[in-house]
Formats: C-alpha cells, sequence, structure tokens
C-alpha cells in the first residue's frame, strides 16, 4: 500500500547506469521474441509440409536427376524422403530466420528502453513510476514512425504508439519500484541485524565484542558469492514466493 501511494524508490536517486539490469532484462525479451517469431512462423508455415508440395519437390528431383528412371520401390522410397526432407528444412529454416529476427527486435528494442528509463532516473534524480512512463512514450513514439506510409500516418503511428508505449509501462513501473522497496527494506533488515549481533552488554551497562567463542561458526569465505545478485524480476518474484 505504501509503495502504491508514493510512486518512488526509498533508495535515493540512482548512482548511474545499470549494465547488468539492462543486459538482464534484454535477455528476457529477446528469449520471448525467439519463442513468439518461432511459434508464430510454425503455425504460419503448417501449409508447406502438404502431400502436393511433396509432389511438387519430387518432380523437381526427377527433373534434376533425368538419367534416372525412380522404377524401383527403394528409388521411389529415396525419392520421397528427399522431397519430404525438403519441406521440412524449408519450414525449420523459416522458423529459424523469424526466430532469429524477432530476438535481435526485441533484444535490441528492450535494450533501448531500459537505458532510457535509467537515463531519465539519472537526469531526474528520481526512481519512480514516472521514469517508466517517459522511457515507453519515447520509445512507442520512435517506433510509431517507422509505420510505412506517409508522413500522415507515420505522425499517427507515432501518436499512437506513444500513447500506447507510456499505458503499457505503468505497470512495469510499480512493479520496478515494488522490487526496488522490497530491496532497500531487505537491506535495511540485515544491516540492522548485524549492527545489533556484533556487541553483548558489559557487565557495567556498557558495550562489548563478542568474543571469538560466542560467536556462530562463520561461513566460508566466498560461500555467500556463489550465486550472482537476482535482478528486478527475480526479487519479484521471490518476494511473492515467500507471500
Amino acid at each position: 500500500a505504501e509503495v502504491a501511494r508514493s510512486g518512488t524508490v526509498d533508495r535515493g536517486g540512482p548512482a548511474g547506469f545499470r549494465l547488468g539490469e539492462i543486459a538482464e532484462s534484454a535477455s528476457l525479451c529477446a528469449l520471448f521474441g525467439v519463442v513468439a517469431g518461432g511459434v508464430r512462423e510454425w503455425r504460419n508455415t503448417s501449409g508447406l509440409v502438404t502431400e502436393a508440395f511433396i509432389l511438387r519437390e519430387e518432380e523437381k528431383i526427377r527433373d534434376k536427376y533425368k538419367g534416372r528412371s525412380f522404377a524401383t520401390p527403394k528409388s521411389k522410397r529415396m525419392l520421397r524422403y528427399h522431397a519430404a526432407k525438403e519441406a521440412h528444412g524449408l519450414r525449420y529454416l523459416r522458423v529459424v530466420t523469424s526466430s532469429t529476427s524477432w530476438c535481435a527486435t526485441f533484444g535490441v528494442i528492450s535494450a533501448a528502453y531500459f537505458a532510457l528509463h535509467q537515463g531519465f532516473g539519472i537526469a531526474r534524480q528520481r526512481d519512480d513510476v514516472w521514469n517508466a512512463v517517459a522511457s515507453g512514450t519515447v520509445s512507442g513514439g520512435a517506433l510509431g514512425l517507422l509505420y510505412p506510409g506517409t508522413g500522415g500516418m507515420k505522425l499517427r503511428g507515432s501518436l499512437v504508439g506513444a500513447l500506447a508505449g507510456g499505458l503499457l509501462s505503468v505497470p512495469y513501473g510499480y512493479a520496478k519500484i515494488l522490487a526496488g522497496n522490497l530491496e532497500a527494506q531487505e537491506e535495511r533488515e540485515r544491516s540492522s541485524s548485524d549492527g545489533d549481533g556484533g556487541e553483548t552488554a558489559a557487565p557495567g551497562g556498557g558495550q562489548q565484542p563478542r568474543s571469538q567463542d560466542a560467536r556462530t561458526p562463520e561461513q566460508p569465505q566466498g560461500e555467500s558469492d556463489k550465486g550472482s545478485k537476482p535482478g528486478v524480476w527475480g526479487k519479484l518474484m521471490k518476494k511473492l514466493g515467500r507471500a
């Protein structure tokens, strides 16, 4: 509730570009592009592997090897096999090409979006939902200019893209704020627990450091550094899983 009212991450202004976060987010979006592009092209090329297409491929093979009769059962089976292989190979090639294209497109667009998001945060010295809205508006407007057509159609596409990009960025902005506030809360709890656990009460009422024997066995050095620090979505999903 506090996050929704404030709309600001309780961590102070962003210090600079976080390239690791940009790379992680762009990689996830590129992975989505691979799946979406592959599924779309797989459905669009379902008509390639048909009996008619395989028969056409057989005719091409017969024309290519006119000196062969393909009259024996074995040669007919080989002819059928190679014709079907050509049909399936063409379909797989189109699916891979579409997946690669969508992967690159989603990766570049998302990297530009998240870089703009961090850039607005650095310029404003605030990490709130308006950074996401501004980056979505700019990205959507730039993509709308790529709409094919006349100047008026491009301008209309840019306006629609800017409006859609800004509106669609609102949920991401609030999700990022929630993840940032959760991270700040965990850091405060960790620092307070470290500060309280490092000292014990002395007989005179003062504080004295704990002895080495009274401490719990320390974690081997490098144990806590084995796993990489989770990103925005990892932190959010981890907190939601605990709830």
